[in-house]
């Protein structure tokens, strides 16, 4: 039996007609990080190349998609004569000799188009790009408040039902925020270790638990080194500390993932959530909203035994 197509989503549907508008070897949309606002992330492409940079992210100023992002204004190539790979979406030259890009109010994003025939894009096309840009940061406009509204309903629920225990808390955690696996850690005060009480989702991880790891070492040492919350939209942004525990601990990670810190009167916790989900269209202070319910628990005496 097939499995059903998944849903595209408004966003998608919108950049496939920006696509045939335009005729386009590529449309792809860019959007400001809410956490590093000097960066913009690949959101969306409809592409006819199978060689599309994954995790494509380019800095205000970088290259032509940057070049908009950062003066606010659009930006037409119609004489296109560098390698591909310049123009950050690529991972090799694929011949473009076009390239249009049209900014979001307020520098919230970019549309671009390109083409593998010059002069592709006309004067009046010039203008129904920027007419797109602004339709475009509408609908993500839209689809934010949506997933924020989301969110706080499922948070509403999730803080009258959360367990008194740190693993039944991890557990609450990946179900509210739709997340394939977790760990929580603990960490007390003056020691140069941290132990893991318990873990979700990780085929490899039965051997960690309870075992002693470096708090220097992994995502999990720096959110208990730095006592801060950590949130990674795309794993590949911190490459040198990519690994959960220590390096070669074989377990799962990203695309995203999100590290919760929580202080606690002998020590501190951390719960490291890891999967397929998008933080970013999260509420800014999502992170504070999960730890005041833990403060209630604890406050009344909730125990860090798992």
């Amino acid at each position: 039996m097939k499995k059903a197509a998944k849903k595209k989503s408004a966003l998608e549907c919108f950049l496939i007609m920006v696509a045939n508008i335009f005729d386009a070897y590529t449309a792809a949309l860019f959007i400001r990080d809410s956490a590093d606002k000097g960066c913009y992330t690949l959101r969306a492409v409809q592409s006819l190349s199978r060689h599309i940079a994954p995790d494509c992210r380019i800095a205000a100023g970088q290259g032509l998609v940057g070049w908009v992002a950062r003066e606010g204004k659009m930006l037409h190539a119609t004489h296109f004569e560098h390698d591909t790979r310049t123009l950050g979406v690529y991972t090799r030259d694929v011949g473009i000799k076009a390239f249009l890009a049209a900014p979001f109010p307020g520098r919230q994003g970019v549309l671009m188009v390109d083409s593998r025939n010059r002069y592709a894009f006309t004067p009046k096309k010039q203008q129904i790009l920027q007419n797109c840009a602004e339709t475009a940061s509408e609908l993500w406009s839209a689809l934010a408040r949506k997933t924020e509204l989301s969110f706080y309903r499922r948070w509403h629920r999730w803080q009258h039902a959360v367990s008194d225990t740190p693993a039944g808390q991890l557990d609450n955690l990946v179900s509210l925020l739709d997340f394939d696996r977790g760990l929580v850690a603990y960490h007390e005060t003056g020691k140069k270790y941290f132990s893991v009480l318990s873990l979700i989702g990780w085929s490899h991880g039965a051997n960690c638990r309870n075992r002693r790891f470096n708090v220097g070492q992994g995502l999990t040492g720096w959110v208990f080194k730095h006592r801060q919350h950590l949130v990674l939209s795309k794993l590949g942004e911190h490459r040198e500390r990519s690994y959960i525990l220590f390096q070669g601990d074989r377990l799962d990670r990203g695309p995203a993932l999100v590290g919760i810190y929580f202080p606690v009167a002998s020590g501190a916790l951390a719960w490291i959530l890891s999967g397929n989900t998008s933080p970013s269209l999260w509420p800014e202070d999502f992170a504070d909203l999960l730890t005041s319910a833990m403060d209630r628990i604890y406050s009344k005496g909730g125990s860090i035994g798992s």
